[in-house]
This record gives structure tokens, sequence and C-alpha cells, in this order.
């Protein structure tokens, strides 16, 4: 089982200079404000190679402080892996064990399963979050996957930057023709990954929901993939340059989640929604797994937001894989694995 043994933070979000030492199960305890999600925060962005709550980088970096360090120390079957992740306002960089590597090369360097309290937008929030969850459970088990998101990025750069050109008279429509090859390409790659893992996540999540709730009403994810194909991309072109932006293709994915046939982004209560979600993090954990090596389970202020069931739930979970939790004061169920806690003030 790979674990995070320790982290070291410096100029990140409000922590200036901060070791932290984990073990199986850890804790961290503290009012709000005092940078326990930022703690998280730090960890997650050795999983994704980005924070998932800045829009950029820089974000991240102490004010006034010119660059910010992530460090860690992962033990695993392989050994100690050294990670260093450095950021400054216009770059990145990281080395693995001492040696430099390409940044993408960080995602998946640690796995991790987070649930935090905002994951209910998973369900009800507009469809990137659904892509993100998807890019990221792909993204941290294949490096091929995370190249061809970089790839589809920068197609739709190139490609809506020739629909500005084209609308001001700058450029010819034939110019689009090398974008849709390469766009229609890459999108092949991305869609059949993520065809491939709603498949995968269906195989556990009915399951996983009944067990929680005793429900025997199924609950289902399906994926509902953009069309693309040259032919469409020609057909899409007016209505592209009318807005000049790329309108099919892998950026517009969606998958929706029901139980028993009827949206739970439409119909669903609130706690059939947390109960969902629960269900696809459990499912997550497992297919992030590879043998002995299981994911880091991530646990941002969810207790509070459970009720004991579910919070039993979650704890069967810790036996597995090493655990981190953010909260204000000590849960009584968590409290009784006699886990290793941290103040934070």
């Amino acid at each position: 089982m790979s674990s995070l043994t320790e982290l070291t933070l410096e100029n990140f979000r409000n922590h200036t200079h901060k070791t932290i030492v984990f073990e199986p199960i850890t804790v961290l305890l503290g009012d709000n404000g005092v940078g326990k999600t930022n703690i998280i925060e730090a960890i997650r962005f050795l999983s994704l190679g980005k924070s998932f709550r800045a829009h950029r980088d820089r974000e991240v970096i102490t004010f006034d402080a010119p660059a910010a360090r992530i460090i860690a120390t992962v033990a695993g079957s392989g050994g100690v892996t050294y990670i260093t992740c450095a950021l400054t306002h216009d770059k990145k960089q990281i080395t693995l064990n001492g040696v430099k590597h390409p940044f993408s090369h960080i995602i998946g360097s640690i796995k991790t399963v987070m649930f935090a309290l905002d994951d209910l937008d998973f369900i009800n929030g507009p469809p990137q979050h659904r892509r993100q969850f998807l890019d990221q459970c792909i993204g941290q088990q294949s490096k091929v996957y995370v190249r061809a998101l970089l790839d589809m990025r920068r197609i739709l750069r190139r490609r809506n930057a020739t629909l500005e050109r084209m609308a001001q008279g700058f450029a010819q429509e034939d110019e689009l023709s090398v974008w849709d090859a390469q766009l229609c390409d890459v999108s092949q790659i991305i869609q059949k990954e993520r065809a491939h893992l709603c498949a995968t996540l269906q195989t556990h999540i009915a399951r996983e929901y009944s067990d929680l709730t005793g429900d025997p009403r199924k609950l289902t994810i399906t994926y509902c993939p953009s069309d693309i194909s040259k032919t469409l991309l020609v057909r899409s072109r007016n209505q592209d340059l009318r807005i000049r932006a790329t309108n099919i293709g892998p950026h517009r994915d969606d998958c929706i989640i029901t139980l028993d046939g009827r949206s739970l982004a439409d119909y669903g209560s609130r706690g059939e929604r947390r109960l969902a979600v629960l269900a696809i993090k459990k499912a997550e954990v497992h297919i992030l797994t590879d043998g002995d090596d299981t994911p880091i389970l991530l646990l941002d202020d969810v207790f509070s937001e459970l009720d004991h069931k579910r919070q039993d739930t979650l704890l069967t979970l810790f036996s597995k894989q090493q655990t981190i939790v953010t909260s204000t004061s000590l849960p009584t169920k968590l409290a009784a694995l006699n886990p290793y806690t941290i103040e934070l003030n």
C-alpha cells in the first residue's frame, strides 16, 4: 500500500512553512480558516498536477511570496519516492527523487480519492464538474489520457483562435480543416476512455448504493458524449463562427446520474444525492486500487454531514487505505479508532 509519510509546505496558501507527518489514519483538527483544506489541496495537487480550488496555479502561492513548494515523501512497495513540486508565478517544476521531469509526470504520483461537502455539485452542478471527475479518475491511471487532454485543450485554443481570425476576415475557412482532423483524432482517445470508465463505475455503484441504503432502486451513471466527426465539425462551422468557439467535442461531454431512471439532478433529494456521491466515491476507490496499491482517501469536513450509519460505512474503508480527515472536532466514531491527530491553529 502506498502511503504519504511526510509533507512539507512552503509558502502554500497560509502555510509559510509547515511539515506534517502522516499515519495510516490522520485527523487534522482546527477551527475554520486555519488551513486544514489547504493541506488537502496540496496533497490533491500531487495527484492532479493542479489545484482543485484555484483557476491558476499562482493563486496557491502565499501573498507577496515569490514561489511555493510542496515536498512529499511517499512510501510504497517499490521503495520511497521523494517528490518536490515548485511553483512560481509563471511556471511549475517537478522533481522525482531529485530528477527533473515534465510536469505532467506528477499526475497520479500519489493516487487520491477525495470526498468534500461540495461534491454534491457532481450531480446537480454543470457538466464541467462531471467531466472533471472523469478526467481526474482516468488521469491518475493513464499518462496517455493526460497527454490527450492537454492536446485537446491546445487544439481547441488554436481552432477557436482561427474562428476569431475568420470572423475578423484574417483567416480562410480551410485553415480549420487541420484543427478538425487533429481534434477528431484526440477525441477518439478521450471519449473511449470516458466511456470505459463510466461502464466500469456502473459495475460498482448499483451495489454500493444498495449496500449503503438498503434501497432496491438502481443507481445508474450514463455517459453522454458529444458526437464529433469531420463532417459534423463542418456542419457546425456557421454556429462556431457566430460564437467564435467550438460547439462539439469531448469538452461538451456529460454524464447523467439516475435512480430507477429518474434524474437525481432534477428529482433527487439532497440525501439521495449525497448517498449517490458516496457510492460513486467508493466505486472510485475500487477503480484506483491496483493490487495492494490503494489510493489515499481524503475526507474534507464531511463527517458532520453524515448520519451514524453512513459514518460507519466510511470507517470500513479506513482499514484498507491511508485516510486523511479534516474536522473542527474529533467525531466520536472516528475517535474510537484512535487516529493520529494534529491540531492546527
